[in-house]
């Protein structure tokens, strides 16, 4: 273009002197030659134009074409690369993607899929090198103002490859802003990451590596928040290592991302129960009675257990309160039986507590626990007999002390058989003997009273 520039130019100069000359010499008015040179320049000119404009369509033509072929040649390579990628010739695909980045030093794919098929052939640096080079030129993109969702998902993948996820989903999260193209391969990415460590952190469970278990399990966590499994396996992982408070810190998180999730309330409140936390516990358990249906499993247990720390807290009015709604989902539930018998018991109501435990029998008549409880029941109410007969016998007549006397009479028969049924469930409880060995002592059994006295004394002696 610059040497046809200088030859018009040369052209007009020419035709100045020319004209100047035939000027001169047939004395033509100036303002012909003027018009005679505007005419020439314009001819000029459009003929420049024409051939210009010819010029460059074929050019572009021809850039087309190339362009074009570039194109196929690159979808191509691909292709194959990731072919041999699948077949786990990892090599092959290197290969491969290295030829497309020969064609274009700046194809993020290219840089992104080799990076990924060094790192599964454990080439770890090369890996590292095309991943921060996948930055690299996205970046590039987004300082030149051609950011857009594509960039930042091919970072964010990148980042995820190198195992800096907090990159990563920062990445994803800015594309997504953008728009919603990529939401898909997104979730893809988190969904595949999140799996992969989670089944690493199993195995590390299994195989009693609790360290790395709980460093996968966060991870997990890191990359899907909102995913209820990692965050009940890290708690177990915690219990397991009688790291306690972490379980408890666990739940708690877990509830901050999910408070619908009842499990995690329900099981937050076992552990504070079992830690001795007996207040927390209610908070915990009493949210999933709140929230939970009253047909539920988790309902009835969290109620039970609500019951049970109210127990331990020595508020057995509202322990009972509470055993009483839990019988009202579940009447024949002897676990709620027997710790209601157990509640009436602490407060000396010895009638209600047998007439309580007298259904759990009812289901169970083996139940070891219910038939000490009966029976001891009885033993106390005489007891109360024993205190009232040694306060008045001074003022009672024949009579009134014989009715009392049958009364405990009475009483001691009614324990008997509950007695001899735990020791026969338990015959190695020492408490079992003694309190049989009492009951035949007071029915005038004598001897057979001294032999559950000794037994009681030998299982003593043994720490049983």
């Amino acid at each position: 273009m610059g040497s046809l520039k200088k030859q018009i130019s040369n052209a007009i100069i020419e035709l100045e002197r020319l004209f100047d000359k035939r000027l001169y010499e047939n004395n033509l008015p100036i303002e012909n030659f003027n018009h005679i040179k505007t005419q020439i320049e314009h001819q000029i000119s459009n003929v420049i134009e024409s051939e210009v404009r010819k010029f460059t369509e074929t050019h572009y033509k021809f850039k087309k074409i190339d362009e074009f072929r570039w194109s196929r040649e690159i979808k191509k390579l691909m292709k194959n690369a990731m072919k041999a990628s699948r077949a786990g010739n990892y090599n092959k695909a290197i290969d491969i993607y290295s030829r497309v980045i020969e064609l274009d030093e700046k194809c993020i794919d290219a840089y992104l899929d080799r990076g990924i098929n060094f790192k599964k052939s454990d080439q770890k640096g090369y890996a590292e090198n095309d991943f921060n080079k996948v930055i690299e030129l996205c970046q590039e993109k987004i300082s030149t103002k051609k950011s857009n969702s594509e960039v930042l998902f091919n970072i964010g993948c990148a980042f995820g490859y190198k195992g800096n996820y907090k990159r990563m989903k920062e990445n994803f999260n800015a594309s997504l802003k953008i728009d919603t193209r990529f939401n898909d391969k997104i979730n893809f990415e988190l969904e595949k990451y999140y799996i992969k460590h989670f089944n690493e952190a199993t195995q590390y469970l299994d195989n009693g590596k609790y360290k790395k278990a709980i460093e996968m399990f966060n991870i997990s966590i890191e990359l899907l928040p909102k995913r209820y499994e990692a965050y009940l396996n890290l708690a177990v992982t915690y219990l397991q290592t009688d790291n306690d408070s972490m379980a408890i810190k666990t739940y708690n998180r877990a509830l901050k991302e999910m408070p619908d999730n009842l499990r995690f309330a329900y099981n937050l409140g076992l552990t504070h129960y079992n830690n001795g936390n007996y207040k927390q516990a209610i908070e915990a358990f009493n949210l999933v009675v709140e929230k939970s249906e009253a047909s539920s499993k988790l309902y009835f247990e969290s109620l039970f257990n609500m019951a049970n720390a109210y127990a331990m807290m020595k508020q057995e009015d509202k322990a009972l309160e509470i055993y009483e709604q839990a019988l009202k989902n579940d009447p024949e539930n002897t676990m709620i039986l027997f710790n209601m018998g157990r509640m009436l018991l602490i407060q000396e109501s010895y009638e209600k507590a047998i007439e309580v435990l007298e259904k759990v029998l009812a289901k169970n008549p083996d139940d070891y626990d219910a038939n000490f409880a009966i029976g001891t029941a009885y033993l106390q109410i005489n007891n109360e007999l024993i205190d009232i007969f040694n306060k008045k016998v001074d003022n009672m007549s024949e009579s009134e002390t014989k009715e009392r006397r049958e009364e405990m009479d009475v009483n001691f028969k009614k324990a008997l058989p509950h007695f001899e049924k735990a020791v026969e469930m338990k015959p190695d409880n020492s408490s079992a003997w003694q309190q049989l060995g009492t009951v035949y002592v007071r029915l005038g059994e004598t001897k057979k009273g001294e032999e559950a006295f000794a037994k009681s004394d030998e299982l003593r002696a043994q720490g049983k």
